[in-house]
């Protein structure tokens, strides 16, 4: 026998397991107060709520209770134990549902969806769950009896199957109960066995050693007749998290052959199943004001995608235009100046900056440069427009730039 297990006070135990699991209003007001909780918790996508329901659910007790029948033989203890389960059950299905109908809640959101999708990662938590249950019941100086509630997560999916039916939601509803299911036979399977270890399972006959035998099986059989569909279902998880992967990656870079500053905003892809035959991808791209995106693209990047992931694709595809604001730079009178003279000695070869005068009074600035150059300057208008460009880039601020040019004669000294 295991050393943590020495001592335990059995009669102890039966009798707080009794008395918790017993049909009394405290544990009917515990249960419809964690229900209504649990499910404006996750109505409301607040986490925080959800575990303060599973802190009060007292669920816990009549499935200690059921697997404690099981491992003592006990036909009314397993009676009342399973009487209380269903009832419980059906309760916290009908309250959560009731609190859905009367609440703002169109849709499936983030925190219901999670306990509407169980897999082979929820049965191994459950496991767990049954284990340390068990084992602080059967060690009174522990006091973590609320953290078990938690692990066990028993009210949140009865809750969310509650919201699924109100919403006429059958696959969700189908995967909570699931979830509640998977939660209840590996919870009573580990306690079964815990109890066992701990010398619940003294039976006085062979036919009592052959049934407690029998109900191990039983309950071994059933976990694994839950864990084949939960292991397909994260499998199939896995698969539709890298086809949409490979979705985003795809659209990612074929926008960026197209413009390099583009980006996915949002991305919805529907039918990754593997029952469905066509996939359904939304895409909000954000790219630069101007980015010419056309039909053909369109159809290149469903064409591609689908020659990915084998199959059909209606691809939609919504361009958000993007306009980069830069904030002007903070400079002197004097430095603009500077600037203005060292881009227009850059691009007229030859010149005598004169003189550059400054007007602020409107939005932007107002420049005006006069220049001296030894022959008429050719394409005035556009070298100017050129120059105010430059101007803008390197002050992050629209200019108005006026060119004046003098010619003059040039002259050569003569020496006698």
């Amino acid at each position: 026998m295991f050393k943590v297990f020495k001592n335990i006070e059995h009669a102890r135990v039966v009798g707080a397991v009794d008395e918790e699991s017993s049909f009394t209003g405290k544990f009917f007001i515990l249960l419809i107060l964690s229900t209504v909780i649990a499910t404006l918790g996750l109505i409301a996508d607040n986490i925080s709520v959800v575990i303060g329901a599973m802190i009060i659910a007292p669920l816990m007790w009549p499935i200690l209770g059921l697997s404690l029948s099981i491992t003592r033989q006990n036909r009314r203890f397993f009676r009342e134990s399973v009487a209380l389960l269903v009832i419980s059950v059906i309760l916290s299905v009908a309250v959560a549902a009731g609190v859905s109908l009367l609440s703002p809640i169109l849709e499936i959101n983030g925190a219901i969806l999670e306990r509407t999708n169980p897999n082979i990662i929820d049965l191994v938590i459950a496991l767990a769950t049954g284990a340390v249950a068990t084992y602080i019941v059967l060690t009174p100086k522990s006091n973590h009896l609320a953290g078990v509630a938690v692990a066990a997560a028993l009210i949140p999916p009865l809750s969310a199957a509650g919201i699924s039916i109100a919403l006429a939601d059958l696959a969700a509803t189908q995967g909570a109960l699931l979830l509640f299911g998977a939660n209840l036979f590996a919870i009573v399977f580990m306690s079964i066995i815990l109890l066992t270890i701990g010398g619940f399972a003294k039976a006085k006959k062979e036919e009592e050693k052959v049934n407690i035998t029998i109900s191990l099986v039983v309950s071994l059989g059933l976990l694994i007749l839950i864990a084949a569909p939960l292991g397909v279902v994260l499998k199939d998880s896995l698969d539709i998290q890298n086809q949409e992967a490979v979705v985003y990656d795809s659209l990612l870079q074929e926008f960026k052959k197209i413009n390099s500053d583009a980006k996915i905003s949002s991305l919805m892809v529907r039918g990754l199943e593997p029952s469905t035959d066509i996939i359904e991808i939304e895409a909000t791209i954000q790219a630069p004001l101007g980015t010419d995106f056309f039909i053909a693209d369109q159809e290149r990047i469903a064409k591609k995608i689908t020659n990915t992931i084998d199959k059909a694709v209606t691809l939609t595809i919504i361009i958000t235009p993007t306009l980069t604001a830069k904030t002007p730079v903070p400079l002197n009178t004097d430095d603009i100046h500077a600037i203005t003279t060292d881009i227009i000695k850059k691009k007229i070869t030859g010149v005598s900056v004169i003189s550059i005068t400054t007007d602020s009074s409107n939005d932007h600035p107002s420049l005006t440069a006069i220049i001296a150059l030894p022959a008429p300057l050719a394409e005035k208008q556009s070298i100017a427009l050129e120059i105010e460009k430059q101007l803008e880039e390197e002050l992050n601020q629209n200019i108005t730039l006026t060119l004046n040019v003098i010619t003059y004669q040039a002259t050569e000294s003569v020496e006698n």
